[in-house]
């Protein structure tokens, strides 16, 4: 009843139709993904303590924040065992300390783009200082630093997010150094 001609071009047929519905599939996938895509507003601050000098007032409160201008972070995805996954993008701080990416909702992460050098990398920009009143921990706080994420969070419902670097007198945001000179009056 069925001959073999038959057959065959029902089997080009049927792959022919799978062809198109797996395109259009992934088609549709990708307007589903810009479509959902919404913009995300992400604050960055500097968390400054009072480092001496004269008492601070009453009304003062410290740690002071302080929006980090000129802050370029790269944006990955998160990893479900928390490590880095792909990079989706890059935001760099208005006057006010804020960016503005297109996200869909999921985990991300944000990075300063000197982690994702290599370590020797790294370690040459973060160390620039040879001065005797300041002193580097060893490799080994440089690298976990290097290793550990800035920022992390999750975009669903919320779009917007804000991040302090906590600064230390004298030294800033970096864990790794140490500052054993004179104190202001």
């Amino acid at each position: 009843m069925w001959n073999k001609e038959i057959l065959m071009d029902f089997r080009a047929a049927f792959i022919w139709i799978l062809i198109i519905g797996l395109s259009a599939c992934s088609m549709n996938k990708e307007n589903t993904y810009t479509s959902c895509s919404e913009d995300v507003t992400i604050h960055v601050q500097n968390a400054m303590p009072h480092c001496g000098g004269a008492a601070p007032m009453p009304y003062e409160d410290y740690p002071q924040m302080e929006p980090f201008i000129s802050c370029a972070l790269s944006v990955h995805l998160a990893n479900d065992d928390g490590s880095r996954g792909k990079r989706v993008g890059e935001i760099v701080t208005n006057e006010s300390g804020k960016a503005i990416i297109k996200l869909h909702n999921g985990k991300y992460q944000l990075w300063m783009p000197s982690k994702l050098e290599s370590f020797v990398e790294f370690k040459e920009k973060v160390s620039p200082i040879k001065n005797t009143n300041y002193a580097y921990s060893d490799d080994a706080c440089i690298e976990e630093w290097y290793k550990r994420v800035d920022f992390e969070f999750e975009v669903n419902e919320k779009k917007e997010f804000s991040f302090a670097y906590q600064n230390r007198c004298f030294t800033g945001a970096h864990p790794c150094m140490t500052y054993s000179g004179p104190f202001p009056p």
